[in-house]
C-alpha cells in the first residue's frame, strides 16, 4: 500500500513513522494531530507518540 507511487486513500493522511512504519489519519482529525504534534521532528518521535496524540483527540 505504501510502495513506490502509491497513494493515501480520499480522505486519509500519511504520517511517516520511519523504519517502514506508516500512519494514515482520518483527514477529519488531522488538523488536530497536526498541531499536537508541531514540536516533533523526527519520525521516530511521531512513532513513539502517535498513540497518545491519537488517544487526546479521540477523547480516551
Amino acid at each position: 500500500m505504501f510502495g513506490h507511487g502509491s497513494k493515501v486513500p480520499r480522505g486519509w493522511k500519511y504520517v511517516n513513522l520511519g523504519m517502514g512504519n506508516h500512519l494514515i489519519v482520518n483527514a477529519k482529525y488531522y488538523a488536530e494531530f497536526e498541531e499536537a504534534t508541531k514540536e516533533l521532528e523526527d519520525p521516530a518521535e511521531y512513532y513513539q507518540n502517535w498513540q497518545t496524540v491519537a488517544d487526546k483527540i479521540l477523547g480516551r
